[in-house]
């Protein structure tokens, strides 16, 4: 599991990493919604919000990156109706949002 989220961190820690051409200025501003819960135990939602956390923390390291709260972004849905809006909203360029489903031992 924790492989998982470093190789998702990893991705989105590369994608603002990477060199730029000077005319195309990236912002590099983030946010992490809350991540919606597929599993059919409704208890399992702390270990989505756990998923959550551990990204946003692990992003929050990534120098030059603007990572917006977790009490910024809590009153969204895992999946708003528009996105651009919500990112307008949180003035940031990335809004990250994502499911998991835990069943047993296995996560998806």
């Amino acid at each position: 599991m924790l492989a998982g989220v470093g190789v998702i961190v990893s991705a989105i820690a590369g994608f603002f990493l990477l060199p730029r051409g000077a005319a195309h200025k990236i912002d590099k501003s983030i946010a992490v919604l809350p991540f919606e819960n597929l599993s059919e135990e409704k208890a399992n939602a702390y270990f989505a919000e756990g998923i959550k956390d551990e990204i946003l923390t692990k992003l929050a390291t990534v120098r030059d990156l603007k990572v917006i709260s977790r009490t910024s972004t809590a009153k969204y849905q895992s999946k708003p109706d528009n996105l651009k809006s919500v990112a307008e909203e949180l003035g940031v360029s990335t809004v990250l949002e994502g499911a998991v489903q835990k069943a047993g031992d296995k996560v998806a």
